[in-house]
């Protein structure tokens, strides 16, 4: 896999491929599902350009960073920056 995605479908097969990592991250109440879909919300939206371009090994960390912290970050509660 290349170190930018080039389609959502890409990110979203990589982290459905590692969701036991993220599982296995999160806080009580957290949902592995709705962060991997979140993730994938926010590179295909108007202001997703940069994070498309970031490694798909990245985005994970920061999903699993913000799965540890039990906060998901469609809530504005957290970022995910390039």
């Amino acid at each position: 896999m290349s170190t930018a995605l080039a389609k959502t479908g890409d990110l979203k097969g990589y982290l459905s491929a590692n969701k036991q990592t993220i599982v296995d991250a999160c806080a009580h109440g957290v949902s592995a599902e709705k962060l991997i879909k979140t993730a994938c919300l926010l590179v295909t939206s108007k202001n997703g350009e940069a994070l498309s371009k970031c490694s798909p090994q990245s985005i994970l960390r920061a999903i699993v960073d913000c799965a540890r912290f039990g906060i998901d970050p469609a809530f504005g509660r957290a970022y995910l920056i390039p």
